[in-house]
């Protein structure tokens, strides 16, 4: 109930009401309903994740590297198999991010990467969650055996991003 001032002839609400809709206001502003993304950030934070999951094996690294959601969802013993079942081969030596496709509930981009290793070529798309603002994050990975189906959503990078190694991966090498 409004205090009258009469004084001032002001309305003053009482400090429980004054704190509610402050929060209230708080919470609403700092939402991103929409969250602008950034292919090119997203695609340079796929190829950091990317390197060090997949050209430099650092399982560690990969693992923390998750987005949070992930984390939870698979433990990283799991996580190491899959790394390996998706690598029966040999793990690539050179990637390239060649491509983005905005994701239709925004909240992130997912950006395809080519990678090589001699004669073996790799065809990954990797599912970034974040936006412009936040960063963004790997939520989910996945590799192909041959270049992914054309598609409508998705757009080639303005810059292809790329990176390689030249030293030696710390896992012991498949034969």
């Amino acid at each position: 109930m409004p205090i009258i001032s009469r004084r001032a002839g002001r309305i003053f609400y009482n400090a429980q009401t004054f704190l509610l809709v402050s929060v209230l206001v708080v919470c609403f502003g700092c939402a991103e309903k929409n969250p602008r993304q950034d292919e090119a950030a997203a695609a340079q934070a796929a190829l950091r994740f990317a390197q060090t999951a997949f050209v430099e094996y650092d399982a560690q690294y990969g693992y923390r590297a998750l987005a949070p959601a992930a984390r939870q969802a698979i433990p990283v013993a799991r996580y190491v198999e899959v790394v390996h079942q998706l690598h029966p081969q040999a793990y690539p030596r050179i990637l390239r991010a060649t491509a983005f496709e905005p994701m239709p509930d925004r909240s992130g981009v997912m950006i395809y990467l080519t990678g090589e290793n001699g004669d073996e070529q790799f065809f990954y798309r990797l599912i970034m969650v974040g936006s412009a603002r936040r960063g963004y994050a790997c939520h989910g990975f996945f590799r192909a055996n041959q270049p992914p189906a054309l598609s409508e959503a998705r757009q080639a990078l303005l810059s292809e991003r790329v990176t390689a190694t030249e030293k030696e991966p710390n896992f012991p090498v498949k034969q």
